[in-house]
């Protein structure tokens, strides 16, 4: 599975990043607003970057086969973030779609984690009335989407294609790990 390998090879990526975006303070509970507001403006700036990219990457049939529209996470952020500011130019490119879908992958990736991040920062009194539009941003239908997503994924990607994939995704988490160095 596309999936795993991606999983498997991206770990020490992923694992850096938890740290980066105080996961840890979000599980204990002592996240304050303004460490929320520094994390949203990471995942705006990348969003921001990242999504057009992938965007134009993707082949039609598999931006339908993927309910791309849907999948936007950028005005959700956007909702969230109601400061506005500039952000910075990234670099940042995805040759093919491949890439593409491996970028995706840890952007999917993050609307799980997202959903149990919500979870968490409800139960911290700094966000007791707080509205979370892109934590939880697919609500009920968080399942189905990752599912699909898999599905494309797996179709997708044959085991020559799978190096583009993890370079795809090795590039998004390095783009995400290289923006909180900057503003968190």
């Amino acid at each position: 599975m596309i999936s795993a390998y991606l999983k498997e090879q991206t770990k020490p990526l992923h694992d850096a990043l938890e740290q980066k975006m105080m996961v840890e303070k979000i599980f204990n509970k002592t996240l304050s607003k303004e460490d929320y507001l520094k994390i949203l403006k990471v995942n705006l700036s990348v969003h921001k970057t990242v999504e057009p990219i992938i965007e134009n990457q993707l082949k039609e049939d598999t931006k339908n086969e993927l309910q791309f529209e849907k999948r936007r996470k950028l005005p959700k952020l956007q909702s969230d973030f109601p400061i506005s500011e500039d952000f910075p130019e990234l670099s940042f490119s995805l040759a093919n779609q491949q890439e593409a879908l491996g970028a995706l992958y840890v952007l999917e990736g993050a609307t799980l984690g997202g959903n149990v991040i919500k979870k968490q920062l409800l139960q911290n009194p700094e966000f007791q009335n707080q509205s979370f539009q892109y934590y939880g941003i697919y609500g009920e239908k968080l399942s189905g989407m990752w599912k699909n997503f898999l599905e494309v994924l797996e179709q997708n990607i044959g085991e020559s294609q799978k190096d583009d994939a993890l370079n795809g995704a090795e590039k998004t988490y390095r783009l995400f790990l290289n923006s909180a160095e900057s503003i968190i």
